[in-house]
């Protein structure tokens, strides 16, 4: 935009103006893209309203976007569709730079018994306390939610053995922001690596039974797929830490 600053309608009626709005029309402008920092992005328009201050008409044109278009409305993380689309972007990236990528798979450890000891909302509190934590790291990771307790990350440049130790600091770290009754909540994770020219479909499969392999296992821990080195590397938690699966 050009020219002075816009001012809302509140903005001028506090300056002793009068706004008097004519019509105001809508339509997305082709040259305005902008994307968040983990690659969603923000649905813009410009949107053109005729008003009239002390007797002069004028134009007024301002930005508008739907912040939460491609985001879960509960924990900010990209959505499921959004994320399919950023993961085709970094598949093109990963292949002509010739890196790599991990993808994993996470599930929060007995949210359907935190629900029912504590409420939904204290639920929704673990959610987000996930999600803040997942996101927590590199800006280049993707975070979204994949369904009602599991989350995805796709890692770029990172080996899945390298997003395995990403995700086992995570899990630390999420038990040092929230505490149920002296509990912290934990998650299960597998991870897998996602070749370039592979389709997602076949990575998230592999990371899916790592996950199951881990949830076996009891929970709070991070494994690979099969297919890696170290597949059965556990997460080396503290001796005083408490998950919310039974003790391995």
């Amino acid at each position: 935009m050009h020219g002075r600053p816009v001012c809302t309608p509140t903005c001028l009626l506090l300056q002793g103006l009068s706004f008097t709005p004519k019509s105001s029309r809508t339509a997305p402008h082709p040259d305005i893209m902008a994307r968040h920092a983990d690659g969603g992005r923000l649905n813009l328009s410009v949107v053109g309203i005729a008003v009239s201050v002390v007797g002069v008409p004028m134009l007024l044109h301002v930005l508008r976007h739907d912040a939460h278009s491609e985001r879960d409305s509960l924990t900010g993380s990209l959505g499921r569709d959004a994320f399919t689309v950023r993961v085709l972007d970094e598949q093109n990236r990963a292949l002509r730079a010739g890196s790599s990528l991990a993808v994993a798979l996470i599930d929060v450890d007995g949210l359907k018994a935190i629900n029912d000891a504590h409420g939904h909302a204290t639920g929704d509190r673990v959610l987000v306390a996930v999600a803040d934590a997942l996101r927590a790291g590199r800006r280049v990771d993707l975070v979204a939610r994949w369904g009602g307790d599991e989350f995805v990350a796709l890692l770029p440049d990172a080996t899945p053995v390298e997003g395995m130790r990403r995700l086992q600091r995570t899990l630390l770290f999420l038990g040092q922001t929230i505490a149920l009754e002296g509990r912290p909540p934990s998650f299960s994770a597998g991870v897998a690596k996602l070749e370039p020219k592979a389709r997602f479909s076949t990575a998230i499969h592999a990371a899916d039974k790592a996950l199951y392999r881990a949830k076996r296992r009891g929970g709070a821990c991070v494994l690979l797929a099969k297919s890696e080195p170290h597949g059965s590397e556990l997460l080396p938690l503290p001796s005083n830490y408490v998950g919310s699966g039974p003790a391995r």
